[in-house]
């Protein structure tokens, strides 16, 4: 699912006179619309509206229609999917939106963009303070709308398609170099149960292969061959590193500010 919060950039007028025809859900004199949800009459259940005099019993959550007051000038919650989001957002005008800065944010706020909308992305530690009550999409979305309206908001950059293909080249890399070194250490453990010890590090590497490759070394013939296994792995995984590094050093090259 998407959270997001949408306002309009205009903020004005927000208390205005509003007139409707009697309801008819009446009960000796006093309002007694639905507060329990599914609600039953149709529309949905806004958890934070102020039941005020719409029902007998005090305290919040109400029962509301898809537009009404309770959900502010003509705004309404709904819970979408990402296709159902899209299409929303495709016919909506042009609105504000704020989402939380999660790994899809960056595209759905390009997306979001060339339709015409703004986009605010807000990093999770920032909207977490606007949390009011356990987390769900709903309460979310209120919380990312309550910390976007803050003057003093700081907000992410959407990212382009090339910078966030520059950051998965970076964290592949990363990746890479971790798997090798968990291979190597494997290596080193293999070996040292047979009385075959080296320092850590992949510059020590020709010393266990070395030893590997003795066939004089006392190591259980399913043992060297389970550690050749380990040494293949390992060059195929310097050859990824290395290939992946002249990437990211032809990239650093072009770009106007190299990292």
């Amino acid at each position: 699912m998407v959270t997001a919060g949408g306002f309009y950039k205009k903020r004005k007028d927000l208390h205005i006179p509003f007139t409707e025809d009697p309801p008819g859900n009446v009960v000796d004199g006093v309002l007694n619309i639905d507060i329990t949800a599914p609600c039953e009459d149709g529309g949905i259940f806004n958890p934070v509206a102020d039941r005020n005099i719409n029902n007998p019993i005090p305290g919040e959550g109400i029962c509301v229609p898809f537009q009404s007051i309770f959900n502010g000038n003509g705004d309404f919650r709904k819970k979408l999917s990402r296709l159902q989001f899209a299409r929303f957002m495709a016919d909506h005008p042009a609105c504000e939106v704020a989402m939380e800065a999660c790994p899809s944010a960056h595209h759905w706020a390009r997306e979001l963009s060339a339709h015409g909308h703004s986009v605010r992305l807000i990093a999770p530690h920032y909207v977490k303070p606007f949390l009011k009550r356990q987390k769900n999409d709903a309460a979310d979305a209120e919380a990312i709308v309550e910390a976007a309206l803050r003057p003093t908001m700081r907000f992410v950059e959407p990212k382009t398609q090339e910078q966030q293909a520059r950051a998965v080249a970076f964290r592949t890399r990363e990746q890479l170099v971790k798997q090798r070194t968990e291979a190597v250490n494997a290596l080193r453990s293999h070996l040292y149960e047979f009385g075959y010890v080296a320092p850590e590090g992949i510059g020590y590497l020709p010393r266990l292969e070395r030893v590997v490759e003795d066939a004089d070394a006392d190591i259980p013939d399913l043992a060297r061959d389970i550690c050749r296994m380990l040494l293949e792995q390992i060059a195929h995984l310097t050859d990824r590193i290395k290939a992946l590094k002249a990437k990211i050093t032809a990239l650093s090259n072009e770009a106007e500010m190299p990292r």
